[in-house]
């Protein structure tokens, strides 16, 4: 008489990671990410990475406005400009002042409303992930996760950037000690 087959057991189900908190997916963000991104299956808020860098945004754009001036960006913008600078010696001293106080203003209010931009931005770059993943690649996703992709991938930009403006700062003062 034969033996029975003996049917191999069923894998145990393997069991669900802990929902991450908003603080632990931002920490995760930088020193575990797949961590942070497969927990967006789960819960696709986005809000409190946005929160975060637009913290990081008014704060530089605030830092910039106090120590170097908006129209001191221009100026600079238009030194490094060689097209840009003869046109603009070109113009008598009015029209400078007033065309670097138009052009300080509009720096003013796209950086002082940069947290609106950055939404606008990752809602660009959220529709073309969602359809790159949903019509690209066939997977389940939504735009919601797609959304909340986009914002957690900008946040590594906080520290490069940070980092960046630290380094110009100390560059700045040295020379001005020099």
């Amino acid at each position: 008489m034969a033996a029975a087959p003996v049917l191999p057991a069923s894998p145990a189900p393997m069991p669900e990671p802990a929902p991450l908190s908003q603080g632990a997916r931002i920490i995760n963000t930088f020193i575990a990410p797949s961590k942070t991104f497969t927990d967006l299956r789960r819960s696709a808020s986005w809000w409190a990475p946005w929160i975060l860098i637009s913290i990081f945004s008014i704060v530089f754009v605030y830092a910039v406005a106090k120590q170097v001036s908006f129209e001191q960006v221009n100026r600079n913008g238009i030194a490094h400009s060689p097209k840009q600078a003869e046109q603009f010696d070109k113009l008598s001293p009015d029209q400078q002042a007033a065309r670097l106080r138009i052009a300080a203003k509009f720096v003013a209010i796209f950086g002082y409303g940069s947290p609106a931009f950055i939404l606008l931005y990752c809602l660009i770059g959220g529709v073309v992930v969602w359809l790159v993943f949903k019509v690209g690649a066939g997977a389940e996703t939504t735009f919601s996760q797609a959304y909340a992709i986009m914002m957690y991938a900008w946040l590594p930009g906080i520290l490069k950037r940070s980092s960046r403006r630290s380094l110009c700062s100390r560059e700045s003062i040295r020379r001005a000690l020099i």
